[in-house]
């Protein structure tokens, strides 16, 4: 990110977290707790794809949908389902300051794929950077002093490090006519994500909060609550994604 350009401007706030204090007990069938369960390891591969790829995919996943569509910004799990191919799932987090308690259901084998807090440094146009700096200033912020803490069933999980191995166009699957192809690009992304195995059949709760203080601020400059109730062996609502406006012209990284 430019140090030249306002704050406000240059940074888009968003993180994944998650509400503290247990919901009610959800209806239906309890899964029996994973207490054991880990995320899996940085060089681990589902069909080909490790950390590295599956982020890159996890953003333009993110970025298939409108402004309003977005699935950090589905307060209730509603919209869950869209977009989900393969046996890869992906969670979402909120953007802002904002929090949600999501409800989700999730077909059996599924892998699951969500970020903690992450990184995503993109040129804009007239402000290219090249793939280098892009790679470097996404690992400065995914460095800066993070305070997390991400349960399964009551269960802590310790998420992995990992950055894009490349640099990518997140808007690529946009197919918006506001966004062509490379518009964006390149983009770099770097921070903590978790690569789950699949869940057994039954109810799960997945909680993270994370929490990261800006050098010389007097507050948190993300403080997000995030949970998920996960609904394994059911099938999901199909429904047809929408794609997302372009971002402001100079806002240069997005954290999640």
């Amino acid at each position: 990110m430019s140090a030249s350009l306002p704050f406000a401007a240059a940074m888009l706030a968003a993180a994944l977290a998650a509400t503290v204090a247990a919901p009610a007990a959800p209806a239906g069938t309890s899964a029996t707790p994973d207490t054991t369960f880990a995320a899996l390891p940085l060089d681990a591969k589902v069909e080909g794809r490790g950390y590295p790829e599956l982020a890159e995919a996890w953003w333009r996943w993110a970025y298939r949908q409108r402004d309003g569509m977005r699935p950090t910004q589905d307060p209730t799990g509603a919209q869950c389902h869209v977009g989900q191919t393969g046996t890869v799932w992906f969670l979402a987090g909120t953007p802002g300051t904002g929090t949600a308690n999501r409800r989700c259901t999730v077909p059996e084998g599924r892998h699951l794929f969500l970020p903690v807090h992450v990184a995503l440094e993109y040129s804009v146009p007239g402000r290219r950077r090249d793939c280098a700096t892009l790679r470097t200033a996404a690992g400065e912020v995914a460095s800066r002093p993070l305070t997390y803490r991400v349960e399964l069933d009551g269960a802590l999980l310790a998420p992995v490090r990992s950055a894009s191995r490349d640099c990518f166009d997140a808007y690529a699957d946009a197919g918006h006519d506001d966004v062509p192809p490379g518009l964006y690009a390149p983009a770099s992304t770097d921070g903590l994500w978790l690569l789950l195995p699949p869940l057994s059949k039954g109810t799960h709760r997945l909680v993270v909060e994370a929490r990261q203080t800006a050098a010389g601020a007097a507050r948190s400059r993300f403080d997000q609550q995030f949970t998920y109730t996960l609904d394994v062996g059911g099938k999901p609502v199909e429904a047809e994604g929408e794609t997302p406006p372009p971002p402001e012209d100079d806002a240069e990284v997005i954290t999640l």
